[in-house]
């Protein structure tokens, strides 16, 4: 199975996933059941697939915003609201903070927390969710 996969919003709001093409002047994702039509996509929402999955087997994408749960060395445990983005050099990395303080910001590799990582939605679907990463 090709993993190397991308997904979009279409105009009324649908996620679709499949391969990303660019027609018609407009970003498209290809159907995977009829490689011969499209799903036109608002190109804001494009992301591609992380090729990580999250708790519950759940795919991570670009965009995607999620919960990640550490314990500290003196037990403490910190909770991370982050979102997913790829780093210029292909590495997909958080950026967020955790909820007891505001003020301190993070960048993450993803892979290391991908058991943990827990999606609880999407910077465009949820917008709100990134208020506590501010």
């Amino acid at each position: 199975m090709n993993d190397n996969k991308f997904r979009g919003k279409t105009e009324n709001g649908e996620w679709k996933r499949g391969l990303l093409t660019f027609m018609f002047g407009q970003y498209a994702i290809v159907n995977p059941i009829d490689e011969n039509s499209v799903y036109l996509i608002d190109k804001e929402t494009a992301g591609q697939f992380t090729k990580i999955k999250g708790t519950g087997g759940r795919e991570i994408y670009d965009g995607d915003i999620i919960r990640l749960r550490e314990r500290t060395v003196n037990g403490t445990e910190l909770t991370h609201i982050c979102r997913v983005y790829q780093k210029g050099n292909g590495m997909w990395m958080t950026e967020g903070h955790p909820e007891h303080d505001r003020k301190y910001r993070t960048r993450l590799s993803l892979y290391p927390y991908r058991h943990e990582a827990e999606v609880i939605g999407n910077a465009y679907d949820n917008p709100e969710l990134l208020e506590v990463c501010l």
